[in-house]
């Protein structure tokens, strides 16, 4: 439960209170660990002033402490005429002073907990005639005159206050379940974080994303935006939802979701290991042709350049056909010019330890450089897209509870296209869940524009923003969300700034430097 919720409980337990025995103010206090009472809720209906909750040490005098010290109920016709029968008791007169008003009566009972234990104390002050009789704070008659508690008012606060103090332990309860979820959902983002480093922080920065512009769509202005609009609740319910919706990923191969390059780690070794064998035997068919010349008598200088000169082409092919494979292989778009060059690789062929032509490029690695975008196979992509339905299926096992019983589906969503082109279920326009189609435009922002990915340079905002727009103008993603995200510049929410083009160009230059 939020603190604003929280809050709010406690006010309405003090309010109720005051109308149930119709006196003019009244005040709650909490036991914090630290041997302290907290301040919670203090109203007033005759002065209004500003509240600061406040921590007070249960050794201080006072009316409260007193009260929740002994765990008895306390009721006293004139706090500044204290009966010497109750030995102990102190008026603290501070707060009277402070906001100019005259307490007179007063009626304060321990909160006490479904196992016995005192967990706050509930202050009612100046008994009227009336719940909406005001009062007389200038005129010490009227105030003489004004009723008391009497022991009628302490039986029914206290049946009260065993119903608050239940409401208050259940709220407690609720909020302690509610951070064990939020513990175990902020442990899923490291979790995921550790299996795909290349993303680290994508998870945190689309959650908070989307939840500024989910805020910043509910306080716009906009006709079409007018019926849309989201409590602090369903924010949180987002949050939570942003924070787990690649939480699937824990479960898709490392291999997969670490590739960075088409040939994967094993491919390139095989192709160095390929190589380093037709260098080698191209030197010693070298050596074994000089070597039968010598014995012949025909071997010279001439010979020997010309062998030397033949592994040499050899060599420098290898080295200069590596450096093309290389390039092949980031994870970039296959144009028609690179399309050739993989082509004429495929076809050479070197001789091999056995005697044997074989190919530089076997069709494996010939299959994965033909990759068109990007750097998976189709059986690789099909597993990495195979996250969100995993995050869905995890996430539904979960008994979340009414205030975020949607998160499965709005995390199984987030990479649905208004058009029917997203997956994994080629859901179409309102078929989207409303926040699933927020994250959508913060998911693919972020895939964009993130600069920690080791695969892909960042893009600029200008380039991201260009990109989101064709989309958006394709029918793939909703317009209206992708312009309050540029009214609102949403990604400069963040305590990081993506980066424009001029900074990424500079990076580029420096790196290339260095």
């Amino acid at each position: 439960m939020s603190q604003h919720n929280s809050k709010a409980l406690l006010s309405k337990t003090v309010r109720y209170a005051m109308d149930l025995l119709q006196c003019d103010a009244g005040s709650l206090y909490l036991r914090e660990p630290d041997n302290m009472l907290s301040f919670e809720v203090a109203l007033n209906d005759t002065i209004q002033f500003d509240f600061q909750k406040v921590k007070i040490p249960l050794d201080r005098p006072g009316l409260s402490t007193y009260v929740f010290t002994r765990g008895q109920p306390l009721f006293i016709k004139d706090v500044y005429e204290i009966p010497d029968h109750l030995d102990g008791v102190v008026f603290d007169p501070v707060m009277d002073s402070s906001i100019g008003y005259r307490t007179r009566s007063a009626i304060v009972v321990p909160l006490v907990n479904t196992k016995g234990k005192t967990i706050g104390v509930l202050q009612l002050l100046n008994k009227k005639n009336a719940v909406e009789e005001e009062w007389p704070v200038n005129n010490e008659t009227m105030i003489h005159n004004m009723p008391n508690f009497d022991r009628d008012d302490l039986e029914l606060i206290e049946s009260f206050a065993a119903v608050a103090a239940a409401s208050i332990e259940n709220q407690g309860l609720y909020a302690d379940i509610e951070n064990i979820f939020e513990s175990f959902v902020k442990a899923s983002v490291v979790a995921i974080d550790a299996r795909d480093p290349g993303t680290r922080g994508h998870s945190d920065r689309v959650a908070n994303l989307t939840c500024h512009l989910a805020q910043a769509i509910s306080d716009s202005s906009r006709d079409d935006l007018a019926e849309v609009g989201f409590s602090e609740q369903e924010i949180k319910e987002l949050l939570w939802a942003g924070y787990l919706h690649d939480f699937g990923k824990i479960s898709v191969r490392e291999a997969t979701l670490q590739k960075e390059k088409k040939l994967n780690p094993i491919q390139q070794i095989g192709v160095q290991s390929r190589m380093r064998e037709f260098e080698l035997v191209a030197e010693r068919e070298g050596t074994v042709k000089m070597l039968e010349q010598a014995r012949s008598g025909s071997w010279d200088e001439v010979s020997y350049q010309k062998h030397h000169s033949k592994v040499e082409k050899t060599r420098s092919f290898l080295e200069d056909a590596w450096k093309e494979i290389c390039k092949l292989s980031e994870p970039t778009v296959l144009d028609e010019e690179a399309g050739g060059q993989l082509v004429r690789l495929a076809q050479v062929e070197f001789k091999n330890s056995l005697g044997e032509m074989q190919c530089l490029l076997e069709d494996e690695e010939v299959e994965a450089l033909s990759i068109k975008r990007g750097c998976l196979n189709a059986e690789e992509r099909a597993e990495i897209e195979s996250h969100v339905t995993r995050s869905w299926e995890f996430l539904r096992r979960i008994p979340w509870g009414d205030g975020f019983k949607d998160i499965p589906e709005i995390a199984y969503s987030h990479h649905e296209l208004l058009d029917g082109t997203g997956y994994p279920r080629k859901l179409k326009g309102e078929e989207i869940p409303l926040r699933s189609r927020i994250m959508t435009v913060c998911d693919i922002f972020d895939a964009l524009a993130a600069s920690d990915r080791a695969y892909k340079p960042a893009l600029s905002i200008e380039k991201t923003l260009s990109i989101l727009g064709g989309m958006a103008k394709g029918g793939k993603i909703d317009l209206r969300f992708l312009e309050v995200f540029q009214e609102a510049k949403i990604w400069e929410k963040l305590d990081y700034s993506y980066q424009t083009a001029a900074q990424i160009e500079e990076a580029k230059k420096d790196k290339e430097a260095a």
